[in-house]
């Protein structure tokens, strides 16, 4: 299977540019076909503004858990230099 191209998020873009325009200009500023967009319409465009909002969700849960990984990591670091050093 090939590696995508296209981000979710971008494919959705596409589909709501689309929606407000043309699906020409939109398959030119995308570089894509319009076999491809509306392969994309079929596959993400029933919900797709649902469908973004989640990901919105998602990618903002994923943004949290990063800070909080780092925001352990120092932590942990600075206690293995306390335990390695001592006091």
């Amino acid at each position: 299977m090939t590696a995508r191209k296209h981000a979710q998020t971008t494919i959705l873009r596409a589909l709501q540019e689309a929606g407000a325009g043309s699906v020409d200009a939109t398959c030119l500023r995308y570089g894509i076909s319009r076999a491809t967009f509306f392969r994309w319409k079929r596959r993400y465009g029933a919900g797709a503004e649902a469908t973004q909002r989640h990901i919105e969700r998602l990618e903002s849960a994923l943004a949290r858990c990063n800070r909080q990984n780092g925001r352990l990591a120092r932590e942990l670091d600075a206690l293995r230099s306390v335990v390695r050093d001592g006091w």
